[in-house]
């Protein structure tokens, strides 16, 4: 009975954290959509309400109508992630399945182990110490501020990290699978075609969600080589709205509930594929 009881308050205990935790992480996502929500006076009510007195969307049609001091527009922001973002995330997942699929079939034990170290470390190494070659060298091809010059440098930045999973994924399919196709003459453009990716497909869309929210969210390298608004993105588009007269706290919370509506709906529609690649690599692993 003791350990029963104890069981039970180890339980509720670990279930309590887990609901601590949870709300921790959606706290934050709920403030900014409910300042987003507010009336104007509304946003720095003293003491501040936990629900808006009075719902009000006038900040979207206030964001889509704004003049910001570099010419932008929200439409064209958006416009412009979506663009990144997609094209970003999909030619990279496109580009690391055959790559993948070298790395776990066709390469030696000791090459794989050289190239998926390569691959970690090219993860660790902070963005911050290759923007000034990446700046000269977009500089050069006469690509900073284009949709292509930042996607020279989203798509190599997603290649390999997709790899690394997709590799994983790919090296888990039995052996015997892939060798009873090759026996039916599959080549290897069908063996990735017929056997490969429907077996990883739940993988392979968590793969392409977690790049495009990737893109979609990335900073750093746009902040240095967008520069004007043909280019501009929504990340940098909120920072423009801080400035020396300062911050419009209520625009840029309007910004970013727009922000989080594309990775709210990709989650929403691809978790069944999301969860069946959690569990698949979990039994594979």
């Amino acid at each position: 009975m003791k350990r029963d009881g104890a069981r039970a308050a180890g339980i509720g205990i670990r279930s309590a954290a887990l609901y601590a935790a949870a709300l921790g992480t959606l706290f934050p996502l709920y403030w900014i959509v409910a300042t987003a929500l507010r009336s104007p006076k509304g946003v720095f009510a003293t003491p501040p309400r936990l629900l808006p007195h009075g719902l009000s969307v006038s900040v979207f049609h206030t964001l889509f109508s704004y003049n910001s001091s570099f010419g932008g527009y929200l439409g064209r922001e958006i416009a412009n992630s979506l663009t990144v973002s997609v094209v970003g995330a999909v030619v990279s997942c496109l580009l690391a399945v055959p790559l993948a699929w070298l790395l776990a079939y066709r390469f030696t034990r000791a090459l794989r182990t050289v190239v998926q170290s390569g691959v970690i470390l090219v993860r660790v190494v902070p963005a911050v110490l290759i923007l000034p070659s990446l700046y000269i060298f977009e500089n050069a091809l006469h690509t900073v501020d284009t949709i292509p010059g930042l996607l020279l440098v989203y798509i190599p930045m997603g290649v390999p990290f997709a790899v690394w999973l997709f590799s994983t994924f790919f090296s888990s399919i039995p052996r015997s699978v892939i060798e009873a196709a090759e026996v039916d003459g599959a080549s290897d453009l069908g063996l990735i075609r017929h056997v490969v990716v429907p077996v990883s497909l739940p993988a392979m869309v968590s793969t392409l969600i977690l790049s495009f929210i990737t893109v979609w969210n990335e900073f750093m390298f746009a902040s240095v080589l967008e520069q004007t608004p043909r280019s501009i993105t929504l990340p940098i588009a909120i920072s423009q709205l801080q400035s020396f007269q300062g911050v419009q706290w209520q625009l840029i919370a309007g910004e970013a509930t727009l922000m989080i509506i594309p990775g709210v709906i990709m989650v929403a529609l691809g978790y069944s594929w999301i969860k069946a690649g959690m569990v698949d690599g979990a039994v594979k692993a």
